[in-house]
């Protein structure tokens, strides 16, 4: 979870970093060998998780600044 505004920055650019290699990855050919497709398919598949949880944590971060969310106190019983 995205907790400050340092995070953040890392975390937008991490995001348009995988989504360079998402654009590479998805703009080059597809491998003719079997287990190169399985291997090209299984990066893409990695990189879209990646981007999937980097974008909910962007989103979550933007809620909580607006108060749109609250963090609970994990120590109270």
């Amino acid at each position: 979870m995205i907790l400050n505004e340092r995070q953040y920055g890392i975390t937008k650019t991490k995001i348009k970093e995988f989504e360079q290699a998402q654009a590479k990855l998805i703009n080059s050919p597809v491998p003719e060998n079997r287990n190169e497709q399985l291997r090209h398919k299984a990066y893409l598949d990695t990189i879209n998780n990646q981007l999937e949880v980097l974008r909910r944590e962007i989103q979550e971060y933007e809620e909580l600044k607006k108060g749109d969310i609250k963090i609970r106190n994990r120590n109270r019983a």
